[in-house]
């Protein structure tokens, strides 16, 4: 997967948003260019203008919104569809923006495999940063592109699902998708 990783947003070049639907539910993305900077849930109207208000005030400009039929999004939704298998489209440009730590983190979760779960504490220690449990949930809770960047793939070690943005049930959807009975 490519992944363009930033510290700050970019503030130069296109910045849309669009929204399309999922196997989990409607799902809000945000395109800097072409590359893919937020996926998230949403499951109202309200939602989304919180949405596109947060980005404006990240990237200092409102996205303008893109039509439902834009490629984009359409071949979004196909990868979606199928997820975790093999997508029918080239995976698109993730753009990540944060810190070091988190970004740390983020790609750490790249490297898990569909069904391969692990919770936050040895995600620390596998980063070199044993003790840091409470600050890779935040990174983990801070994922600007879930199921892409499987942040559901964490899990307390206490056990349950823990705490997930898109919420309880689509973190044991997507974990179930994967084989993973929680």
């Amino acid at each position: 997967m490519n992944v363009v990783w930033l510290q700050r947003p970019d503030a130069v070049a296109e910045l849309a948003y669009g929204e399309l639907d999922s196997p989990w539910g409607r799902v809000w993305t945000l395109w800097h260019e072409d590359a893919l900077a937020q996926l998230a849930f949403v499951d109202n109207a309200a939602d989304v203008e919180q949405k596109v208000s947060r980005a404006a005030g990240q990237w200092g400009r409102r996205p303008l919104p893109l039509p439902e039929t834009d490629k984009r999004l359409t071949d979004l939704a196909g990868i979606l569809g199928v997820w975790p298998d093999e997508p029918p489209a080239p995976m698109p440009i993730l753009e990540m923006v944060g810190s070091s730590f988190r970004k740390r983190v983020w790609r750490y979760l790249l490297r898990l495999n569909p069904g391969q779960c692990l919770t936050y504490g040895e995600i620390a220690r596998h980063i070199g940063q044993p003790g840091a449990a409470r600050a890779v949930g935040s990174a983990v809770g801070a994922n600007p592109v879930p199921v892409l960047v499987p942040c559901h793939r964490v899990l307390p070690v206490s056990g349950g699902t823990g705490r997930y943005g898109g919420g309880e049930q689509r973190k044991r959807w997507l974990l179930s998708s994967e084989g993973v009975a929680v």
